[in-house]
């Protein structure tokens, strides 16, 4: 069966402007919805320092908003055809916001790229690959996305990152149903015993925050997680979530959790409609807390205005609400890193100084998402991974294998050495001897002391960010590696602030060598030999055995 949501890439060149066009369609093909449009950028710059297209228009800001980003985040070594291959590969791939069934490139636009379009991508009635009947299958499940772009951070395939988009998803079915739908599901979801805040606000004073900071409180596993298991498969029961979630498991809910006995975001005589304002506010955001809509400052001071809601607690259920936009100010987590401006919280904070401080706390960890940035912090803050004591080791890259590493959140090598890395270590990611690709900490290791094709690391990633080196690597394909290594990178500025969270390397104790050492026996037993390689032990600091 052909897919219900397909993509239609169309390229026409004007005079003197050339254009890039995506469609939609969510019938299987028989009509389609214009999405974006890109102009070929014709500034006076070279082809391989810039990409190769602006947006010129788009269905929705925020598809404009996500197309700018992709651009500008693009490989800017490559040339401009490979650009553009990327550049398709992400609007073929990945869900994206809803595209209004009415949109319409504006007439004067029209005009110019309507001379005979090249097609290229899913034309109507082709049968999908496995892979993209899959990423269909996935944008059907979320309600008012469709299928218009590819970016590889929409489906976190880590197992740590599965509650990601099952609470998305839970986020656009609250949205749909509103107040009355939510509080009719509510009833209807088996809580195991477990008082329900929302119904006990009332039908009308039921709101979608409380809602939310609720099932955070059970995903804590303090009433067991046969508890946890039972509330959160009813929930996505009756509100129709899809998305895959094993409940049984503790490692899936790595989030701020709220103390049960304060779940409530407002008591009787405050407005909830502060609250259903402040959630769709957030659903709407974009990376780092961005919005078009000037009112979110007003909808986040609002919130903060009513009794006992402080910037700890909004900040947490709106990560829940939207973990891509939204960095958690958690005393547990993120704060104790001293990464941002603050130890802990403040109760009152405006939205705007919220925003530079989820940037102050991102340029820690370049090129992460705010979940991933929660679920390091919280495991470095917890103890459950160390930052001191460690051990270092480099890894050289392809692109492609690097693209594979980041994506899949992992490092595999058939080699030697590979079993070595515990939970905690650091693997430090290059191209060549002097380009940094990314700093990643080993989460568990599947490798064993015989190499296999299927060993592989996991991997949490601080910092992806591409850039020079400060000196020279080694060429070895997977090593341990010392203070130089650590300081090629720590030397960049584009690494710098990540590594300044951990310990540097600790180097090796200086060896201690005999002295007055007699070397004696029988000509040709190697008493020259072992002569020589002493005395360079001796000069250069090193045990003998590393000589020999």
């Amino acid at each position: 069966m052909p897919s219900e949501i397909k993509t239609r890439f169309g390229s026409t060149r004007g005079s003197p402007e050339a254009y890039f066009r995506v469609l939609v369609s969510r019938d299987g093909g028989q009509s389609y919805t214009p999405a974006l449009v890109m102009k070929k950028d014709d500034r006076d710059v070279p082809d391989r320092k810039k990409p190769p297209f602006r947006v010129k228009w788009a269905a929705t800001k925020e598809l404009e908003r996500e197309a700018e980003a992709t651009l500008s985040g693009l490989d800017l070594r490559f040339s401009a055809k490979h650009t553009r291959t990327e550049l398709e590969r992400f609007l073929r791939v990945a869900p994206r916001r809803y595209v209004p069934p009415d949109a319409e490139i504006p007439v004067g636009l029209d005009v110019q790229i309507a001379n005979s379009p090249i097609v290229r991508g899913m034309h109507a009635g082709e049968d999908p690959a496995p892979w993209e009947q899959e990423l269909d299958a996935a944008a059907r499940r979320r309600a008012g996305i469709i299928d218009g772009a590819s970016n590889e951070e929409d489906v976190p395939p880590s197992e740590l990152f599965q509650w990601i988009p099952w609470f998305e998803e839970l986020a656009v079915k609250v949205g749909e149903v509103r107040r009355e739908g939510l509080v009719e599901r509510a009833r209807e979801v088996d809580w195991a015993g477990v008082r329900c805040a929302v119904l006990a606000q009332g039908a009308e004073e039921a709101d979608p925050l409380t809602f939310f900071y609720h099932l955070s409180s059970i995903a804590r596993g303090a009433d067991g997680a046969d508890t946890r298991k039972t509330v959160y498969a009813s929930v996505a029961k009756e509100f129709g979530i899809d998305s895959d979630l094993d409940y049984g498991l503790s490692d899936r809910f790595i989030f701020p959790h709220a103390n049960p006995q304060n779940v409530e975001f407002h008591s009787t005589g405050d407005d909830p409609n502060v609250f259903w304002d402040m959630f769709d506010q957030a659903r709407a955001c974009g990376p780092g807390g961005e919005s078009y809509e000037p009112t979110i400052a007003e909808a986040f001071v609002r919130s903060l205005q009513v009794k006992g809601v402080g910037v700890a607690k909004l900040t947490h259920v709106l990560f829940l609400i939207n973990p891509r936009a939204f960095v958690p100010l958690d005393r547990n987590a993120v704060s104790p890193l001293g990464v941002g401006s603050f130890k802990r919280p403040p109760d009152k904070k405006l939205y705007a100084e919220y925003v530079d401080e989820m940037q102050r706390i991102r340029t820690a960890f370049p090129g992460c998402q705010p979940y991933e940035i929660n679920v390091i912090s919280y495991l470095w803050t917890s103890g459950k991974l160390p930052r001191k004591g460690l051990r270092w080791y480099q890894i050289g890259v392809s692109d492609d294998e690097w693209r594979d590493f980041r994506d899949n959140h992992r490092v595999h090598h058939v080699g030697k050495g590979m079993d070595e890395p515990n939970p905690g270590d650091v693997i430090l990611v290059r191209s060549g001897t002097r380009e940094g690709r990314g700093i990643g900490i080993v989460y568990g290791n599947d490798s064993g002391q015989q190499p296999r094709p299927s060993d592989q690391i996991h991997m949490l990633w601080i910092n992806k960010k591409h850039a020079p080196l400060a000196a020279d690597m080694p060429t070895t394909r997977f090593s341990r590696v010392g203070r130089a290594a650590y300081e090629a990178f720590a030397k960049s500025d584009a690494y710098r602030e990540t590594l300044s969270m951990l310990q540097p390397p600790v180097p090796p104790p200086t060896p201690v060598h005999d002295l007055n050492t007699i070397l004696y026996g029988p000509p040709g037993t190697g008493k020259t030999w072992h002569t020589v390689t002493r005395s360079v032990a001796i000069v250069e600091n090193r045990e003998v055995s590393e000589v020999a």
